[in-house]
């Protein structure tokens, strides 16, 4: 008798369309698994964006010393000489790029978003700021 050994060609063909079966099964509950974990790490990134923008307006009505007016003059490109300037750029609203927020350590990573971000003030209390993060995309 002949000492047989290996598989038959019709076994591991068997074998490949199991595998392609289950492949077919698994592939779209793990890819909306992982599209939606992106998802949520793209939300969680934008909420970081909104605290982190509603802290950088909370410096500038504070308004503790001049860096935040060069901040508010050199990156941001607003004519504010004074904390009196930038709490009226704070009223009327302040549109930034986020990299002001990533630049003066206010968050410290959001490299797949880009857009801009509006804080601003309403009405004479600091606890009316508002951020709004709709602008900013994360991919």
């Amino acid at each position: 008798m002949k000492d047989k050994r290996g598989f038959t060609m019709v076994e591991l063909i068997a074998v490949v369309i199991i595998l392609g079966a289950l492949m077919i099964i698994v592939y779209p509950s793990v890819n909306r698994i992982l599209t939606g974990g992106r998802k949520t790490v793209d939300d969680l990134t934008k909420k970081n964006l909104e605290d982190a923008s509603t802290i950088f307006a909370q410096d500038i009505y504070i308004c503790e010393d001049s860096t935040i007016i060069n901040i508010l003059k050199n990156d941001v490109h607003l004519n504010v000489t004074n904390c009196n300037d930038a709490k009226e750029a704070l009223q009327s609203g302040i549109t930034f790029s986020m990299d002001i927020l990533k630049q003066y350590e206010y968050i410290a990573k959001a490299d797949k978003c880009s857009g801009n971000i509006i804080i601003r003030m309403n009405g004479t209390k600091m606890t009316n700021i508002s951020a709004d993060v709709s602008n900013v995309t994360c991919n």
